[in-house]
């Protein structure tokens, strides 16, 4: 057992580090030779043939493969040597991998959104700065916004490490990463899609209102995806002060709850009255039925006449509770609702400020 002792000790505290890449030449002999020697590579991935042809497809999607000038068109693109690639390491898996520099692994990441989002769109998406608060619900809408190529600097923060009990929300989440903080397991995912993404960390999470005003700082958008009532008001009120705008995913049995709070909207959708923001304020002097009645206005719902969430939180004021129940359906759907709500506000769309999934 000394030695499995040895590598669990090993093994946390490699955890323990914020997730980074390692940029490296691949035509840099010399230093490729002492960084593979002093890494442990498990496994390398060249796919640049396959990618230069999706760049090509990408750049020229008018010429069909089916058009006789395909082929010898392709080929001289790919003989040109156009086309610049990383090698990139990933040192949480060993992994080593040929990745096109930034500008082509975007252009290829968000090819097939073409039409739907046009070029000019894409590139006002990519520049959004964006802060994530709780990474259940959070990393569904990280990964989203990733895959539809919106948002190029994140700040994640999350306290909490991800458990056995607690996976089932996280769909990308495995036993070979019990233990992790959720923060660093949310920027190895969003990392391995685009290794160029710039991510602050916060493993400690946001504790009063200094932590949120230095995460907020030149955000444009912050997804509210946390519990703590005291901080979502004042996360709310710096949105006012600072200027950018909250959107907040909510489970909802099997569905979830999408709202949208701009600086130009009242606090919490101007749902609670002053007493109730008051009450919020005064956190400790809040009983299970204040509780209840505050979250049932906030999500505009009345628990009574929704079976499961009415029982779940009758167990929670008995005691018989001290956790929320969250499923996998719901943090998904409310990752994909945050992304819906983002790209549709940053773009211009007209939207509904609050959307029931």
């Amino acid at each position: 057992m000394k030695i499995i002792d040895s590598l669990i000790l090993k093994t946390a505290k490699k955890d323990m580090v914020s997730p980074e890449v390692v940029f490296l030449d691949p035509n840099d002999q010399v230093n490729l030779e002492n960084f593979v020697s002093n890494n442990k590579i498990l496994s390398i991935y060249d796919k640049r043939i396959d990618i230069l042809e999706e760049i090509f497809n990408s750049l020229y999607p008018h010429i069909h493969p089916k058009n006789p000038k395909y082929s010898k068109q392709l080929n001289e693109f790919k003989n040109s040597n156009k086309i610049k690639f990383n090698l990139i390491y990933f040192p949480w898996n060993g992994n080593l991998s040929f990745v096109p520099i930034e500008e082509y692994l975007r252009l290829v990441n968000t090819s097939r959104n073409r039409e739907q989002i046009t070029n000019l769109e894409q590139k006002t998406l990519y520049n959004l700065k964006i802060g994530i608060i709780g990474l259940s619900v959070g990393q569904s809408s990280l990964l989203n916004l990733i895959k539809s190529g919106t948002g190029n600097e994140y700040r994640l923060a999350d306290y909490d490490t991800l458990s056995l009990s607690n996976s089932n929300r996280l769909p990308r989440s495995g036993i070979t990463e019990l233990g992790l903080n959720k923060t660093y397991l949310a920027g190895r995912l969003a990392l391995e899609s685009n290794p160029y993404l710039k991510i602050k960390y916060y493993p400690n999470g946001l504790n009063n209102k200094n932590d949120l005003k230095l995460f907020t700082e030149d955000l444009d958008y912050v997804v509210d995806a946390f519990d703590t009532l005291p901080l979502k008001l004042e996360l709310r009120k710096l949105s006012k002060e600072m200027g950018f705008t909250v959107v907040m995913g909510t489970d909802l049995e099997l569905g979830a709850l999408i709202d949208i709070e701009t600086p130009k909207d009242k606090i919490f959708l101007g749902r609670l009255s002053t007493y109730q923001l008051k009450k919020i304020e005064e956190m400790n002097s809040l009983d299970p039925k204040d509780l209840v009645e505050i979250i049932s206005a906030i999500l505009g719902v009345n628990f009574e006449e929704i079976e499961r969430m009415s029982r779940h939180f009758k167990a929670m004021s008995k005691g018989e509770l001290f956790w929320m129940s969250q499923l996998v359906t719901a943090s998904s759907h409310a990752g994909a609702g945050v992304t819906n709500v983002i790209i549709q506000h940053a773009l211009g769309y007209n939207y509904s400020s609050r959307i029931r999934i």
